[in-house]
C-alpha cells in the first residue's frame, strides 16, 4: 500500500512576514514592546513575563530579524529620516 501522490498533503513553510506579524501580535499581548533602530530589535517587558518566555520571544523576532524591522518601519512610516 502506498499513500497517494497529493500536494495538498504537504504544507509550504510559513512567510517569514506572516511570522514576524504574529510574533509581533503575541507580544503586543504580553505587553512587550518592540523597537528597533533599523538594525537591531529591542524588547521592554512591560509587565512581568516569565523570564524564558521572554527569552525566546526576543531570540525569535532576531531570527525574523529583517521580516520584523521591516514591519515596525512600516508602521511608523518609513523609519528614520
Amino acid at each position: 500500500m502506498s499513500l497517494p501522490d497529493d500536494h495538498r498533503l504537504t504544507q509550504a513553510p510559513p512567510r517569514a512576514d506572516a511570522v514576524a506579524a504574529l510574533l509581533l501580535s503575541l507580544a503586543g499581548a504580553l505587553a512587550v514592546r518592540v523597537g528597533t533602530d533599523g538594525c537591531d530589535i529591542i524588547t521592554v517587558a512591560r509587565s512581568p513575563v516569565p523570564l524564558e518566555v521572554g527569552r525566546w520571544l526576543h531570540a525569535e523576532l532576531c531570527r525574523h530579524r529583517a521580516a520584523v524591522i521591516s514591519i515596525i518601519q512600516a508602521e511608523n512610516g518609513g523609519g528614520r529620516a
